[in-house]
């Protein structure tokens, strides 16, 4: 059956970083003669008032590393040993990605996941645990209205910016509510549920208002096409699974077979390789890449990002979902003003 026969059903801290200094150092050089030590780097941060500060694994022959104050040489190599997550000011969890080569697609899925190709994810990034939350999203959409983002509008039916939705606060899915005092609030403690009703150009407002909120330019972001499915099969730590995290789809995923037909909080069912949770099952998830069911045939092998199109995609199945749509290599997608309550989001932090 192809795609559109198979359509989803869419009615229904500063960082705390314990670090184990082992002897034998944080990564192998392949190299005697190069060693490898923690380092703290605040560079790309240092342009806001509170450094958010990360761990970083720096090779000795590319450093001068500063603890606290910028200053020095920034490393041209930086490279993630670390397995510890990052927290930033909303309470947003985030694990490290290390940069490597993989095998995106599938030879038996539908064929907008054909075919097969290698692609090259070049720089390491961080990902989020977990979808983002109603809360975070109150908080961060809050923040931006507060300090008088422009083009920001918020009421009963919609938050709205530069003329487009970003969310449907019309629809009794949607747990985000407008107060009176023009601000959200989160709807019947749903704060640790995926924010669902949101629009791509919700996703990214997001975002970009969180780069401005912490003084930072192209931080925060969604991730590519290609980093979802990279992330999802769990990067350099991948053991090849159907699903994000496992073979057994029920030890990973929120799904038709067992959401009891609504969506979750965060963090429940078990993580993948890397430490994320959820992204199979639970809701869809936005991601930066426009839909093209050919793009896989003529897309670069590194970093391939599709910017042509009407249509964006959507990652990981939902609660509504058979199995079959929560694969890691599963693709759908919808125009950017659309918004269901099967669809949150994921964003991404570069370095």
């Amino acid at each position: 059956m192809n795609k559109s026969g198979k359509r989803v059903i869419m009615k229904k801290s500063l960082i705390f970083i314990f670090l184990i200094f082992i002897a034998s150092g944080c990564g192998s050089s392949g190299s005697s003669s190069v060693t490898y030590s923690w380092q703290i780097n605040t560079w790309g941060d240092c342009t806001s008032g509170t450094q958010n500060r990360t761990v970083y694994c720096i090779s000795s022959e590319r450093k001068t590393v500063e603890d606290s104050n910028c200053s020095g040489t920034k490393p041209t190599t930086i490279q993630i040993c670390s397995t510890s997550e990052i927290i930033n000011d909303v309470g947003m969890k985030f694990v490290p990605v290390k940069r490597d080569s993989f095998q995106m697609g599938s030879s038996s899925g539908e064929d907008d996941e054909k075919p097969v190709h290698t692609v090259n994810i070049t720089n390491d990034f961080y990902v989020g645990r977990y979808e983002v939350t109603n809360s975070q999203v109150v908080a961060v959409y809050n923040w931006a209205k507060t300090n008088s983002v422009s083009g920001l509008t918020f009421s009963v039916a919609s938050v709205s910016y530069n003329g487009n939705q970003l969310l449907n606060l019309s629809n009794s899915s949607c747990q985000i509510a407008y107060d009176n005092d023009n601000s959200l609030s989160v709807k019947d403690s749903k704060d640790n549920y995926p924010c669902v009703m949101i629009t791509w150009y919700g996703a990214k407002a997001f975002a970009d208002f969180l780069n401005q909120k912490e003084g930072v330019t192209d931080k925060y972001r969604l991730l590519t096409e290609a980093e979802w499915e990279y992330a999802a099969r769990g990067g350099t730590k991948s053991n090849g699974y159907t699903y994000s995290g496992s073979n057994a789809i029920g030890d990973v995923a929120w799904y038709f077979s067992n959401s009891s037909n609504v969506t979750h909080t965060v963090e429940t069912k078990s993580p993948n390789e890397l430490g994320t949770y959820n992204m199979s099952g639970n809701v869809f998830e936005w991601v930066q890449d426009r839909y093209d069911s050919s793009f896989y045939s003529k897309s670069s092998a590194d970093n391939p990002i599709n910017t042509s199109g009407s249509s964006y995609v959507w990652r990981g199945g939902a609660w509504v979902s058979q199995a079959e749509n929560c694969r890691v290599t599963y693709r759908y997608y919808e125009i950017p003003t659309y918004s269901a309550d099967v669809l949150g989001f994921r964003i991404a932090k570069s370095l």
